[in-house]
């Protein structure tokens, strides 16, 4: 199971302050009914439901689950600014930015610190305060992310490491059963504390079954057999199954609801920009137009609704912000040819093998840029095939080869998601040390105060207009070699109701259920 599909299992079983809306991606309500802000941006204070019970499990003393306070907020809080070797959360969440945080976690690297995070402060039973170092404008969509969600400290005690098969929440829905990365069963939440708008008790739906499939083909076989009742994406080699020449569904299919959803994923791969020959920008550069983004996805990619990655790393989905305005990379391979000469390799004489990871299911792709930088290059390009995905992201940290095969999917609607993995200050001064998220190591002094002015402003529009100006200076530094953004075509059952497909998929099925 990847990183995406524990949100979207763990959103189903926990719950944060605040949450993502379904239907249009803004912050809403969640288990605080309100919050304010401080007129300077810095303290947030937010007032908890007196209503919500964490699930009833073995972990409370008579297994039935006790109501939710503001000390489990700041408990679970404490938990993420906590030391631990395989605690990404802290880098994600909390780190630069809550009063106190960076201080306790470099004192819990030597044991439990004895002194107090200033910035988390709990007023009363159901009342929760957040002071901030500065303001932080996408704050709220960092306290929506998984990394934050609420959980009790019952639950700790008993389960400790494995609690990711003990999950304990406050959510819908609770975990019934899991079986390893193979499937999940969610079932309801008798106690749950949301109800629709005419008092009946929420969630509709009594279990709910979540089957992962590495091969797409196989995921595509038990949707064609009617075992499942939702498909995320079409598989190219399975197109023509589905859609006839004018992409209508065919009537096999025509029982199913079809959406054409702008995904909020970026692919392209990462250069290690530390190493040599990518610490020349006009290798980074030549590289970036030596590929054919279209002829790519025409006849590898397999899909011409996917969007060619030419204007920058961000998706075309985030509203008001014009990515369009970017200078970015058309496909000119007598450009790249000139670039490579000015930088000493003249027709790609006495340039280095590059070593290239890639992972299976992306092998195609990589194949077929690999064989695109060979040939307008006159370069040597080796592959090598990492076992999973996990091995590949490791290896990426540490940068022991040269180019990677990589995506962003971003879990909170807002260019800042992406431009975060260029942030120079996430690079270690030791280059014999993991970076992430900046696995390419880029630096730039011009981008990280452009994207540090970008998240500090409290005005929207000033916001994106600086994150515009970032990202144009990364494009022209050229980390990275952009390649498309998704289109998913996502089959449904048309009996679904409140099921709304959006560039996050993120779903919350608390108020889903099915027609008769």
């Amino acid at each position: 199971m990847n990183s995406q599909g524990a949100f979207k299992l763990g959103n189903q079983i926990y719950e944060g302050l605040v949450k993502i809306d379904k239907y249009d991606l803004v912050i809403q309500p969640a288990l605080a009914n309100n919050w304010m802000r401080s007129p300077d941006g810095k303290v947030y204070t937010f007032k908890l439901r007196e209503d919500v019970y964490f699930q009833n499990d073995p972990c409370f003393s008579d297994t039935i689950g006790r109501k939710l306070t503001a000390y489990d907020v700041e408990y679970s809080f404490y938990q993420i600014c906590t030391y631990d070797p395989k605690n990404v959360g802290f880098a994600q969440t909390f780190q630069d930015k809550v009063l106190g945080a960076n201080q306790y976690f470099e004192l819990s690297k030597s044991g439990r610190p004895s002194i107090k995070i200033e910035g988390f402060k709990v007023i009363d039973n159901f009342t929760f305060q957040i002071t901030l170092e500065k303001p932080f404008s996408p704050f709220l969509f960092y306290l929506a992310k998984p990394n934050a969600l609420i959980f009790p400290y019952e639950a700790v005690w008993k389960y400790s490491k494995t609690m990711v098969s003990n999950a304990v929440g406050t959510g819908p829905f609770m975990l019934e059963t899991i079986h390893s990365d193979q499937s999940v069963t969610l079932v309801r939440n008798p106690r749950y504390w949301k109800k629709d708008e005419d008092e009946n008790q929420l969630p509709y739906l009594e279990k709910i079954s979540v089957f992962f499939n590495e091969e797409e083909k196989n995921e595509f076989t038990s949707f064609k057999n009617g075992d499942l009742d939702f498909l995320s994406n079409v598989p190219k080699d399975f197109m023509d199954d589905v859609f006839d020449r004018e992409m209508k569904l065919t009537p096999q299919f025509s029982k199913y609801e079809i959406y054409k959803v702008n995904i909020c994923l970026s692919v392209y791969f990462q250069m290690i920009i530390t190493k040599k020959p990518f610490q020349d920008k006009r290798i980074r550069k030549a590289f970036n137009y030596a590929v054919d983004k279209n002829l790519l996805l025409e006849y590898i990619v397999g899909n011409t609704n996917y969007i060619p990655a030419i204007h920058g790393v961000s998706p075309p989905t985030f509203k008001n912000y014009k990515i369009e305005k970017i200078n970015g990379y058309e496909y000119n391979p007598e450009l790249a040819e000139q670039l490579m000469a000015e930088a000493g390799y003249p027709n790609g004489v006495g340039f280095p093998v590059i070593k290239m990871v890639i992972v299976e299911r992306g092998k195609n792709v990589a194949e077929a840029v690999a064989k695109m930088l060979e040939d307008n290059l006159n370069i040597k390009i080796e592959l090598q095939l990492a076992p999973t995905f996990k091995d590949k992201i490791e290896n990426s940290k540490f940068g022991h080869a040269d180019l990677y095969h990589a995506g962003w999917y971003a879990d909170y609607p807002s260019p800042e998601n992406f431009l975060a993995l260029f942030y120079g200050k996430d690079v270690p001064v030791d280059t014999l040390l993991p970076s992430y998220p900046n696995v390419t190591r880029y630096k730039n002094p011009v981008f990280d105060s452009l994207f540090n002015s970008a998240i500090h402003s409290a005005d929207e529009g000033e916001s994106y207009r600086l994150f515009l100006e970032a990202e144009q200076v990364m494009v022209d530094d050229a980390p990275i070699i952009m390649l498309y953004f998704p289109v998913y075509n996502t089959l449904a059952n048309k009996n679904f109701v409140n099921l709304p497909m959006n560039p996050l998929s993120y779903f919350d099925f608390s108020d889903v259920y099915f027609k008769k």
